[in-house]
């Protein structure tokens, strides 16, 4: 049992001592497609692929995008980020009721 839930169950405190919750996850276009989670096989053929960590309120922690041997347009940049968004909202969802917050 994690101490946050621990702390909350004994009554000791009211809320989460969790401040704010994070995730990371990549995104990349592979075989001209924009995809979620990366394979290991998807990751060696992209054509782009980033990293994201972001928190819960959608502020970015960090970020790293590599096109391997193109350039890549802002508009894959964005769309790209918007995916890898909906990615870490359902992992901080996942997060969340792990720790029964």
């Amino acid at each position: 049992m994690g101490a946050d839930r621990w702390l909350r169950r004994k009554g000791i405190i009211e809320g989460s001592i969790i401040g704010d919750f994070q995730a990371a996850i990549s995104v990349g276009i592979s075989g001209g497609e924009r995809l979620l989670d990366l394979s290991y096989q998807e990751d060696s053929k992209a054509s782009l692929d980033m990293n994201v960590v972001m928190t819960e309120k959608g502020d970015l922690t960090e970020i790293q995008a590599s096109g391997e041997g193109i350039s890549f347009s802002r508009d894959d940049f964005n769309r790209l980020l918007d995916l890898a968004g909906k990615g870490i909202e359902r992992l901080i969802k996942l997060q969340k009721e792990v720790l029964e917050i």
